[in-house]
């Protein structure tokens, strides 16, 4: 995935002609397009903390799926500890 980087001009701007472009590249998943048009409209603090939680999760996951383990992921190492209680749900 493309990291953004920016420099000089208006951050700002670029931020946003970036996230537009990803919004609307036909290559971007359906389901990443609504969980950041989602997550814009949250505390950005708190998204990006679930979208830490989230990429443990995945990363879990992930792992799982390709060494063929199967183990329920309240046994994952990186999850432990680092899922708290969301007070949006």
């Amino acid at each position: 995935m493309k990291h953004f980087i920016w420099t000089g001009g208006n951050v700002k701007d670029r931020k946003r002609s970036e996230l537009e472009k990803l919004l609307s590249d036909p290559a971007t998943s359906f389901w990443l397009k609504a969980a950041l048009r989602s997550a814009l409209t949250r505390d950005p603090l708190d998204a990006e903390r679930d979208a830490g939680t989230l990429y443990l999760v995945l990363r879990c996951r992930a792992e799982q799926a390709l060494t063929g383990e199967v183990t329920p992921l309240q046994t994952c190492p990186h999850v432990r500890g680092n899922v708290r209680a969301d007070r949006n749900g």
